[in-house]
C-alpha cells in the first residue's frame, strides 16, 4: 500500500529529486487512497489498482492497469490516446505476441477504459 510519507517522497522527487520516485511495480492497490495524489512519472506495471484513481485487469500473460490517461500493458506504459492510434507495428516490436495479443483484446481494453474510466490520479509517461 502507498503511504502520505511515500507519496511526499515522491513529490519530493517529482520537485528537485531530493525524494524517491514511487514503484508501484506489481502492488497491490486495493484500499489505497490516492486521491489528490500526482504519480506523475510513477510506474503502473503490474499493479492491482484500487479501482477509483488506477484501474486494472488481466488478460491471458499481461496485467492491464490504467488511470485517466495511462495505460500499462505488461511492461508497455503510455498514454492511452497512443494505444488507441498504436500502428501495428508499433505494437509487434514491443514483445513477441504482442500483435496477435493486441488484435484479441485491444479493442476490449480500450471498451473497458470508456466504459469505466478511473478519476481522479493523473500521471504522465516519461519521456
Amino acid at each position: 500500500m502507498i503511504t502520505s510519507e511515500q507519496l511526499q517522497q515522491h513529490a519530493d522527487w517529482r520537485r528537485d529529486g531530493s525524494g524517491k520516485r514511487i514503484e508501484v511495480i506489481g502492488a497491490n492497490l486495493c484500499d489505497a487512497n490516492l486521491c489528490d495524489a500526482i504519480l506523475w512519472g510513477a510506474s503502473l506495471r503490474g499493479a492491482i489498482g484500487n479501482m477509483r484513481e488506477i484501474k486494472s485487469a488481466q488478460f491471458d500473460q499481461w496485467a492491464v492497469t490504467w488511470s485517466a490517461d495511462v495505460l500499462a500493458i505488461g511492461c508497455q506504459q503510455h498514454a492511452i490516446e497512443e494505444w488507441r492510434n498504436a500502428d501495428p507495428r508499433w505494437i509487434e516490436a514491443m514483445d513477441n505476441g504482442a500483435s496477435d495479443w493486441w488484435s484479441r483484446y485491444g479493442a476490449l481494453v480500450l471498451q473497458l477504459i470508456d466504459a469505466s474510466p478511473a478519476t481522479g490520479v493523473v500521471l504522465e509517461v516519461e519521456a
